[in-house]
């Protein structure tokens, strides 16, 4: 009877909490590498124009992220088009921060029901077990609060779409044999699935930074797996090697990328700051080591349970994540080194292994708070708090977008060629922009959305 009177209120949380996270995701300011994506810039219009790098296979050419086509195609094409559909009924400048909000809510709800989907092993979003896991995980997913250290959905909506998007396909990839390997459950696909699977497979391969390297652990753990248990079925096979040989090819091409040769640091050096990375992450602020230990505690809880096959399961598959984050630890230095991430750790790349967490957080805290007999108020008291502290903790701030949109309100008035802005903060753009000449890749797309009549390029004054 009490579950019957809570899932109501439950799924209206969830309703909720993603309505707010669209208020949320609205606030927040554009960033520097849109329009030279989105138009795009001559550094990137050799990727949408050779989406499999064949320039760099037949020819060795070097130029900017040879193998991510379908992160840059996907953006572009998305702000391309829908700021428009918003026109009808805000401003140009409102459809932008619109457009940008949608795309980060639905990547949101989209990695939201994947990680039910594997917690419940149901794809049914009004199933009261999917309900449940997703009530574990959803103020996982920080806004503000801990973004910085352990954010999926970023603050930019560009590494939303190169980093958030693609681990969500990924996920979704990988779903058909998690349930098959992992939950034992009977999985033959059919041949449009098969060919699907195949799509899905070249799509990853070409999309977002993370992926091939990912690709490239989490594959032979399955097929090692699988192969043991004798679980491995042709389809696993084909599909696996399918995917393992793009993205190898997609490896070798990223090695041209243009992006990496400026920034060069010895791998020796890049190994060596990991572990200042690591204590950032998880020395700033009390989210991330709380919700490490938490699930660390569950996984020891569930020793306990070590006669009930799901309890097994769970222990079994928490392993499989120990080695797979000591792996990829390993191997991050080796996909290059960028200045603005000094560390080599952050948060981006260190995406595959929180949505690992909040996988192994969500799963053994549900099955806990169906199996404790002993303890079980106390715990579920545990588990409310520790939920109670990731929501209030993504309370909103003063929209980080309000002095950006005062700027570009006052571009959009101007009619002078050249208008000078305040520099109290950057205008779609990581820097100030104190030489006109920097905004004009700016200016053509402000134009194209509409915002200014013609092409305006700007400065900032310096304080």
């Amino acid at each position: 009877m009490a579950g019957r009177i809570l899932y109501p209120f439950l799924c209206l949380f969830l309703l909720l909490d993603l309505g707010y996270s669209f208020h949320q995701h609205f606030q927040m300011a554009l960033d520097g590498d849109m329009a030279s994506i989105i138009l795009p810039a001559e550094g990137y219009s050799a990727v949408l124009n050779d989406p499999f790098g064949l320039r760099v296979l037949l020819h060795g050419e070097h130029y900017p992220a040879p193998n991510r086509f379908f992160a840059h195609w996907t953006m572009s094409k998305y702000f391309k088009s829908v700021p428009f559909l918003f026109q009808a009924a805000c401003p140009p400048i409102d459809s932008i921060y619109a457009a940008s909000a949608l795309a980060k809510t639905l990547i949101q709800g989209f990695l939201i029901w994947l990680l039910a989907t594997y917690i419940s092993g149901k794809t049914n979003p009004f199933r009261k077990e999917f309900i449940l896991a997703a009530v574990l995980i959803t103020p996982l997913f920080q806004t503000f609060g801990y973004n910085i250290q352990m954010g999926i959905i970023d603050k930019s909506v560009t590494y939303t779409f190169f980093f958030a998007l693609p681990l969500g396909l990924l996920l979704l990839f990988f779903l058909p044999f998690f349930r098959s390997v992992i939950r034992k459950e009977n999985w033959t696909p059919k041949p449009l699935q098969m060919v699907l699977l195949a799509l899905l497979a070249v799509i990853l391969s070409f999309n977002g930074p993370l992926i091939p390297g990912v690709v490239l652990i989490v594959c032979p753990f399955i097929l090692v797996y699988s192969g043991w248990k004798k679980k491995l079925t042709r389809p696993h096979l084909f599909l696996f090697l399918f995917i393992s040989a793009w993205c190898l090819y997609s490896f070798f091409i990223g090695m041209n990328n243009a992006e990496n040769a400026a920034n060069s640091l010895p791998v020796g050096e890049r190994y060596l700051r990991i572990p200042h990375g690591l204590f950032a992450l998880f020395s700033q602020k009390i989210g991330p080591p709380l919700l490490l230990v938490v699930t660390i505690s569950n996984v020891l809880i569930l020793r306990r349970f070590k006669k009930n096959p799901q309890a097994r399961m769970i222990l079994h598959f928490s392993k499989w994540i120990a080695l797979f984050a000591l792996l990829y630890l390993f191997l991050l230095p080796l996909g290059g080194y960028r200045e603005y991430r000094p560390d080599i750790v952050r948060r981006d790349t260190m995406m595959p292994l929180f949505l690992c967490l909040f996988l192994l957080f969500g799963w053994s805290s549900s099955f806990l708070i169906h199996h404790l007999s002993s303890f079980k108020k106390g715990y579920l008291a545990l588990i409310v708090g520790v939920l109670l502290l990731f929501t209030f903790a993504d309370a909103p701030h003063r929209p980080p977008h309000a002095c950006e949109r005062e700027g570009l309100e006052i571009l959009s008035r101007s009619q002078e060629p050249i208008v000078r802005l305040p520099s109290d903060c950057n205008i779609l753009s990581w820097t100030r922009i104190t030489d006109p000449k920097g905004s004009e890749w700016n200016a053509q797309l402000l134009m194209y959305w509409g915002v200014t009549d013609k092409k305006r390029l700007y400065f900032q004054s310096k304080k």
